[in-house]
């Protein structure tokens, strides 16, 4: 009896994760496949999908935001309220595993956030509860209204039922762009930029005459912010709207920056931006930015910031490794020696890595 108790608790965990899973491969073939199913059935999904995001948020502080949002690892099981398991004694591995379980439900707070896909095709009830987390957002007298404010639009997005982006795109940008300039920190800026990030993705070409907005107040809250772990959300910002908004409008911003910024942290951050950039775009892409942007990461190489020198270092390196080394001599032959042997090196060991990794 024990035995099929313990199988059953493993076929609900490994559903729970069958349904993370199914919505982290495809959102909107996810949202479309259960608008089908019986509401209960709805229920149930949705609430393991918002329970997971929560579990998500709380470890991207812990872990600086390293990890992805949809990765399966931060799993987190349905609530005490929709699942309750009968307690029995089963082996010692898996009781630690329960233990676990247990005492993360009994640490959750019981107000979990409601669904809001069925606000998809209801524009007039859809259009009223948008402009009442909006209305709340502009409270920063009170920080825990803003910030549950934004986690609900932010979970609309990603359950796909903001829809009203011509309606409501402006106004949201603009309060965005406010909360990542204000000084208050217990606003958290990290889920605007999350929410700026989903608005890039969604309506890219509405974000492109406020390119440089978006960049200069990613920056700014980066640079201005208390918490350590800031600049790693900036970083995942600031790629996607390398990705998105139009190229040259982005190299153009960034040589700026970097020739006219002293700032070594913000510097640093467009770096990064640019390398990580250079990974994303395709190849011709690169070959047409490559005079415009090599010579920036050659004149940060002089820095008297190692921070700085070592990102221009992995810029240089990951050039190399998308366009080649004949089409960056032009930019290298300034580097001394020393500078050279130590991009060779890492160029070396890239291709090593990617030799052993293919080879398994």
């Amino acid at each position: 009896m024990e035995v099929c108790i313990e199988c059953n608790r493993y076929q609900k965990v490994a559903c729970e994760r069958l349904v993370c899973a199914l919505f982290a491969l495809n959102a909107a073939d996810f949202t479309m496949i259960f608008g089908d199913l019986p509401p209960e059935c709805r229920d149930w999904a949705y609430r393991i999908l918002q329970l997971n995001g929560q579990q998500q948020s709380a470890q991207r502080q812990v872990m600086m935001e390293k990890e992805a949002i949809s990765t399966n690892n931060n799993y987190k099981p349905c609530p005490p309220e929709v699942e309750k398991f009968e307690k029995v004694s089963v082996k010692a591995s898996f009781s630690t595993y329960e233990s676990a379980r247990e005492t993360t439900r009994s640490s959750e707070p019981q107000d979990y956030r409601k669904p809001t896909v069925h606000l998809a095709k209801n524009h007039v009830e859809q259009a009223a509860y948008i402009r009442n987390q909006m209305d709340l957002m502009r409270d920063f007298q009170k920080p825990e209204r803003v910030n549950e404010a934004m986690a609900n639009l932010h979970g609309m997005m990603c359950e796909g039922s903001f829809t009203l982006w011509n309606q409501f795109f402006d106004e949201l940008l603009d309060e965005i762009y406010q909360i990542l300039s204000t000084l208050s920190q217990s606003i958290r800026k990290k889920l605007a930029m999350r929410i700026l990030q989903k608005m890039c993705t969604a309506q890219a070409t509405k974000l492109f005459d406020s390119t440089e907005i978006a960049i200069s107040k990613v920056l700014q809250c980066a640079c201005t912010s208390e918490d350590n772990t800031m600049s790693v959300a900036a970083e995942d910002c600031l790629r996607i709207l390398a990705t998105h908004l139009p190229l040259p409008r982005i190299v153009q911003i960034s040589r700026r920056i970097l020739s006219q910024d002293d700032d070594d942290q913000r510097g640093v951050l467009i770096l990064k931006m640019l390398t990580r950039m250079f990974q994303d775009i395709d190849v011709d892409e690169l070959h047409m930015i490559v005079d415009d942007v090599a010579p920036c990461f050659v004149s940060a190489y002089d820095s008297t910031s190692s921070s700085v020198r070592k990102c221009a270092v992995f810029g240089l390196v990951a050039l190399v490794q998308r366009v080649g080394m004949p089409r960056l001599e032009t930019h290298l032959r300034k580097l001394n020696a020393t500078k050279l042997n130590l991009i060779d090196l890492y160029v070396g060991r890239a291709k090593s890595s990617e030799s052993g990794t293919s080879s398994n």
